[in-house]
């Protein structure tokens, strides 16, 4: 009986990651805003849902959600209608933490290199000698 193994060796594909990801980005910045949730409890939010969009894809792919969620937290959550504009130390802080923890989800769950999938129930056969 064939049963799929828990997780594939593959990541997941790029543009699904990217589609599904910027969506979840999209809702939890709409709810921040429609809440007004003060700042660090929507960076909680992007966070949350960034470093979940990050599991099991590639590095680039999680550091890009990274960004996207920084933009979506800068230009609708701290700044209103859309401005995009740093404001110091304050915004490089909230980068440096959506991009640490996309980074550290993506490197966390990726597969091992060289790594070969057994499945379950699966025995290796050896020829007698």
């Amino acid at each position: 009986m064939d049963h799929p193994s828990r997780w594939p060796d593959e990541p997941v594909p790029p543009g699904f990651v990217l589609a599904a990801g910027t969506t979840g980005l999209f809702v939890a910045t709409v709810a921040a805003m429609a809440a007004h949730r003060p700042t660090h409890q929507a960076l909680l939010m992007l966070t949350l849902v960034a470093a979940a969009a990050s599991i099991r894809t590639t590095i680039p792919v999680a550091v890009c959600l990274g960004v996207f969620a920084w933009l979506f937290l800068t230009g609708f959550v701290v700044n209103d209608l859309g401005e995009l504009r740093v404001h110091g130390g304050e915004d490089w802080l909230r980068l440096v933490v959506l991009l640490g923890s996309t980074w550290l989800v993506a490197h966390a769950t990726r597969p091992p290199r060289g790594a070969v999938r057994v499945e379950p129930g699966f025995r290796r056969h050896t020829k007698d000698r």
